[in-house]
């Protein structure tokens, strides 16, 4: 199934929080975020999903939590000059542990049928950083892959997880500006109630926002 049978065919905003314990590139990194999206108008599904059936207009709510908790060690680093100035570079690797937890909530317009599906489970994946410096402009790329390293739940296969951040720090104060990318995708399968489910999500958007360092 497509979500956009569902009348899924759109983005929303969403939060997150994160939280450095260290330099603000390599030690302890903690992430939360919230993910929630519902169908706009209704679909229609063409053929049996659960407890719905082939031609049912449908709508759907979608929530997701997920907590990752991140440690990455530096490993090497070096420097150039670009317009006279400094341009550093950094790379760091660890691990990665995910922990998702996601409810999908289908429904007919009319309410007579529904169907739910509910994914969780918690992945360890092997993580690299990099981020280069120049001036008070930053970019940081982070890549993690999880190749089948399940402790528990439904996901599985390979995850992976993508994320660009240019950042902009305020002079003399403890504030930076950011805008980002993330795209992440993730294998599940289970089953919820008469439904068995393979599924293969995908997870992209933008992202601003500011950190305040203390």
């Amino acid at each position: 199934r497509q979500l956009s049978e569902f009348g899924q065919e759109h983005h929303d905003d969403d939060v997150g929080l994160r939280g450095d314990f260290g330099d603000g590139f390599a030690g302890l990194r903690v992430d939360y975020y919230r993910a929630e999206m519902s169908s706009m108008s209704p679909g229609v599904i063409p053929s049996y999903w659960g407890e719905l059936l082939p031609g049912d207009l449908v709508l759907m709510d979608v929530a997701m939590d997920e907590l990752r908790l991140s440690w990455v060690e530096p490993v090497t680093s070096f420097a150039t000059t670009f317009r006279d100035e400094d341009l550093t570079f950094r790379f760091a690797a660890g691990g990665l542990l995910t922990y998702r937890d996601m409810k999908m909530r289908a429904r007919t317009d009319d309410g007579a049928r529904r169907q739910n599906v509910a994914i969780d489970g918690e992945t360890v994946s092997a993580t690299g950083r990099m981020r280069a410096t120049w001036r008070n402009l930053a970019f940081d790329l982070d890549y993690a892959v999880c190749p089948d390293l399940v402790l528990g739940g439904d996901l599985g296969e390979v995850n992976q997880d993508l994320e660009l951040r240019f950042e902009y720090a305020v002079p003399l104060r403890a504030v930076t500006f950011y805008a980002g990318y993330r795209y992440s995708t993730m294998d599940a399968d289970g089953r919820a109630g008469i439904l068995g489910y393979a599924a293969t999500l995908e997870l992209d958007g933008f992202q601003f926002g500011m950190t305040v360092t203390l």
